[in-house]
């Protein structure tokens, strides 16, 4: 579920991190906090193994579907998925961040309008949260 971008109940997040640290031989949840921080236990998951593109093309679907994308925006929008499929989650100033500048020195601020701006944002923020349950 989490490489398919399909949302965890919080059952199935609470089983997952009985599975995880119980008996566990990588250690108990506090050592996981000490070493990688306070983080839902989903998002570090995605983190590791990334997302299925398919999961992420279909996430970004409609705003693509519209046509009314120019070549750069189509770039930066594959460029956010191809990231999802690397990394599993997006945090929101990454897309100010390289590599979403190398499209436009401005990022997402410099290829979109305030609406489409706002689109890519709930779209990632979805597609975070869907990690985290």
């Amino acid at each position: 579920k989490l490489r398919k971008n399909i949302k965890l109940t919080s059952a199935e997040l609470d089983e997952l991190e009985r599975l995880i640290f119980k008996d566990s031989q990588i250690g108990s949840k506090e050592d996981f906090v000490k070493n990688y921080g306070e983080q839902p236990i989903g998002k570090f998951i995605r983190s590791i193994i990334g997302m299925d593109e398919e999961a992420t093309q279909k996430a970004f679907s409609e705003l693509i579907d519209t046509g009314n994308l120019k070549a750069q925006q189509i770039e930066f929008i594959r460029t956010i998925i191809n990231h999802f499929k690397n990394n599993g989650i997006l945090e929101l100033p990454q897309l100010a961040q390289p590599p979403f500048t190398d499209i436009n020195d401005q990022g997402i601020f410099g290829l979109f309008d305030d609406d489409d701006q706002d689109r890519i944002i709930q779209i990632v923020e979805k597609v975070n949260s869907n990690a985290v349950g």
